[in-house]
């Protein structure tokens, strides 16, 4: 799958990644937005306020959808439609 990081301050690179699979406690998302903050503008500039190491994926505001669900969830199922702001 596609996907933008910031492969060092100042380098940002899309490149191609491994899908990620989820253990029995997690749910995976679909993405179909997500938000550029300013905190991700100070990590591309290598001045976020902790120490952060590099290669980081932005964009921790976001919308998708629940396309598989570890076996120990509960409250969400497939098809779901998730908000997150994950710190």
């Amino acid at each position: 799958m596609k996907a933008l990081i910031f492969d060092a301050p100042k380098k940002p690179l899309l490149t191609q990644v491994q899908m990620p699979t989820i253990a029995e406690n997690e749910v995976m998302i679909r993405t179909s937005c997500v938000g550029i903050c300013h905190s991700d503008y100070e990590l591309l500039a290598g001045q976020y306020i902790i120490p952060i190491s590099y290669p980081v994926t932005p964009g921790h505001e976001w919308v998708g959808e629940v396309v598989e669900v570890g076996r120990n969830v509960k409250g969400l199922a497939r098809g779901d439609r998730v908000v997150g702001e994950c710190v």
